[in-house]
C-alpha cells in the first residue's frame, strides 16, 4: 500500500509504450477506455475504490455508468489488486509511482543542500571582513596615542577570541545539522528504493547495506539507481519471482552497475484479418 505524503504531487508519470501496447492487446476499445482512465485516477489519488463495494465511486472514477462497467471489468479486473485498506491498485503504477517520488524527493533534498552551501559561504566571507574591520580599527585607535595602545590590543584581542569562538560553535552546529540532513535524505532515498523494489524481504540489513553503500561513496545518485532498477524490474530474468535477488544482495554487488538486455514481450493480437487482394482475373469470364 503505498503511504501518504503531505509534499505537492508531482504532475507527471513515465509511460513505456511497448510495455503498454503489450498489455492491452487482448482488450476492445471499452475496457481499453475504463483501464487507462482507472490508471491515471490511480496516478493522481493513490488507488480507486472497488466496484463491488461502491460502484457510483467506481464509475466516477472510470467515466462510466452503473451498469456498464461489469463486461470491460472482466477483461482488466486482474490487473489490479486489493490492499489491506479495500481500494485496488495496480501494482505497475504503484512501483512507477515510488520511482517517480523518489527522483522528486532527490531533487528536493539537492536543492536544500545546494541553499545551505551557499548560505555557509556567505556567512564566512561575513565573518571574514568582520574580522578585518576589527583588526583596522583597532590598528587607527592604537596609532594615535601611546597611552592607549595597551587598552586597544587588550581588546581587540578579547574581540578576535570571541568571533573564533563564535565561529567554532557556528561551524560544530552546522556540520551536526549537515550530518542530520544526509542521515534523513539516505532514510528517504532508501524508503523510495524499498517501495519500488519487487521482492520485499530483509529491510533491515537491506537498510545497513544502503547506508554502507552511502558512506562508501559507491550508492549514486537515487534518479541513477531507480532507473537501473527499473530496467532490471523489466528484464527477462526478474519475470521469475524466485529468481529476484534479495535487496540487500542486489546492493551489496552494486547492482545498479548490471548490464540489462533488452526484454519485449511479444503482444499477441486476436480478431485480426488478414489483408483482402484483389486479382483483376476474377472478373474474366
Amino acid at each position: 500500500m503505498s503511504a501518504k505524503t503531505t509534499r505537492k504531487k508531482s504532475p507527471w508519470i513515465a509511460l513505456y509504450p511497448d510495455d503498454f501496447l503489450g498489455s492491452i492487446a487482448e482488450m476492445d476499445n471499452d475496457a481499453l477506455g475504463l483501464y487507462f482512465r482507472l490508471l491515471l485516477h490511480q496516478a493522481t489519488s493513490d488507488s480507486i475504490p472497488d466496484p463491488t463495494e461502491d460502484e457510483r465511486a467506481f464509475c466516477r472514477a472510470g467515466g462510466c455508468f452503473p451498469g456498464e462497467w461489469h463486461e470491460p471489468w472482466e477483461q482488466i479486473g486482474h490487473k489490479f489488486n486489493k490492499c489491506e485498506d479495500g481500494r485496488l491498485r495496480n501494482s505497475r503504477m504503484e512501483r512507477e509511482l515510488a520511482i517517480r517520488n523518489g527522483i522528486r524527493d532527490a531533487r528536493i533534498e539537492s536543492g536544500k543542500r545546494g541553499g545551505e552551501a551557499n548560505g555557509k559561504q556567505t556567512g564566512s566571507k561575513t565573518e571574514a571582513k568582520r574580522k578585518q574591520n576589527v583588526k583596522q580599527n583597532g590598528s587607527k585607535v592604537a596609532s594615535k596615542t601611546e597611552a592607549n595602545t595597551q587598552a586597544t590590543t587588550t581588546t581587540s584581542t578579547t574581540t578576535s577570541l570571541s568571533l573564533s569562538s563564535a565561529s567554532t560553535v557556528s561551524s560544530a552546529e552546522a556540520d551536526s545539522s549537515s550530518s542530520g540532513d544526509d542521515a534523513d535524505a539516505i532514510k528517504q532515498a532508501f524508503d523510495a528504493f524499498w517501495a519500488a523494489y519487487p521482492r520485499k524481504v530483509g529491510k533491515g540489513q537491506a537498510r545497513k547495506a544502503w547506508t554502507r553503500a552511502k558512506r562508501e561513496k559507491r550508492l549514486p545518485a537515487l534518479p541513477e539507481v531507480m532507473t537501473a532498477l527499473d530496467a532490471a524490474t523489466n528484464s527477462e530474468q526478474w519475470q521469475d519471482s524466485h529468481l529476484i535477488p534479495h535487496p540487500t544482495t542486489w546492493i551489496n554487488r552494486d547492482g545498479w552497475e548490471d548490464e540489462i538486455a533488452e526484454f519485449k514481450k511479444a503482444p499477441q493480437l486476436r480478431g485480426v484479418r488478414p489483408p483482402m487482394v484483389f486479382d483483376p482475373l476474377d472478373n474474366v469470364l
